[in-house]
């Protein structure tokens, strides 16, 4: 089993317990899509920097984040209901900016 945990981290780079920062985590798969759906109890999360093989869109429906893209010389702060297209092969990182913060990564099913 993946574990969903290990690319969390906080400002100061620390790995901290599940319970201390989040998230909580739910899979869901349809028609060969995935959406990995992250709730964060408290701000200053961050998803570690990553990269996928297929576009995906990461949608924010409450909350805010600050998003840091290979593609873009500057982090953007997006604040939900927003989607956000991340092309494929772009590295990218995720700050959780406001607690209670949902995360939903939409994804070829292939790569979840």
């Amino acid at each position: 089993m993946v574990n969903p945990f290990k690319a969390l981290r906080t400002l100061d780079g620390v790995p901290r317990a599940a319970v201390e920062v989040g998230p909580l985590v739910e899979f869901h798969f349809t028609d060969g899509i995935a959406a990995r759906q992250q709730a964060f109890p408290v701000a200053g999360a961050i998803l570690e920097q990553h990269v996928h093989a297929f576009d995906h869109t990461t949608y924010i429906p409450v909350g805010e984040v600050r998003v840091w893209r290979a593609d873009c010389p500057e982090p953007f702060d997006y604040r939900g209901p927003c989607g956000i297209l991340i092309r494929a092969g772009v590295e990218h990182k995720i700050m959780i900016l406001q607690p209670g913060t949902i995360v939903l990564c939409l994804l070829n099913e292939r790569e979840a």
